[in-house]
């Protein structure tokens, strides 16, 4: 997969949705990058920016190449701008009926074609995603905060998700330069369960440490 291959929806502003829209701004293919609320676009237009500008005044990027990106970078709250989209990504609130009440709305107008990815770190794609064809064309895209100082993200399947669309999935990921760890839906955000065993095992220690010392644990 190249650059010119990848027209990417990002939808939700908050810490993760900037996160990915931050780092994305790096490669170049268009972006259509969707918020909830208009009195966010020019804030959110803003931040593409200031970003831009930086890497300009760094030279990490020309002049040509810092309006080329200005041009291919959409920011708004409809979702008719996703309609020529391949592949979109969704950082909404981790709530199941908000997710399976956007994936909906968007299984109605986006092309059959288009891969729809959700950034949760807990529901998976058999919860959220409509029944019926669509569901071949759905997989979990967990990226780790921040995106652009992590390497890993991790790519949950269902039982229906096709072949082709893991593959084309596993091209992105190479595409944007992380490593992905392909996991079944019994088996999902592995890292995430991972990480709380450490938390928890570094919260007994603790405990065990201030009890011994006569303190107690906060």
């Amino acid at each position: 997969m190249k650059e010119k291959d990848v027209s990417l929806g990002i939808i939700g502003s908050g810490r993760m949705g900037e996160s990915l829209a931050s780092y994305f701004i790096g490669f170049q293919f268009p972006i259509v990058w969707m918020c909830e609320f208009e009195e966010d676009v020019d804030k959110l237009r803003n931040l593409i920016v200031k970003k831009l500008r930086r890497s300009l005044r760094a030279g990490v990027i020309h002049e040509e190449d810092f309006n080329t990106r200005l041009e291919e970078i959409t920011v708004s709250t409809n979702p008719e701008y996703l309609a020529d989209c391949n592949l979109i990504i969704e950082t909404i609130n981790e709530n199941l009926e908000q997710k399976q009440e956007l994936f909906y709305r968007l299984d109605q107008t986006i092309n059959s074609e288009c891969i729809f990815t959700s950034n949760s770190s807990s529901i998976t794609p058999d919860e959220w995603c409509p029944q019926g064809p669509r569901i071949e064309r759905a997989v979990g895209l967990h990226f780790f905060f921040p995106v652009g100082y992590t390497n890993i993200v991790e790519l949950i399947q269902t039982r229906k998700t096709s072949r082709q669309t893991v593959q084309e999935v596993m091209d992105f990921t190479e595409l944007i330069q992380k490593r992905v760890i392909l996991q079944q839906e019994e088996s999902a955000f592995f890292l995430n369960k991972l990480f709380l065993d450490f938390q928890a095992g570094a919260y007994l220690l603790c405990r065990r440490a201030l009890e011994n010392s006569g303190d107690t644990c906060k």
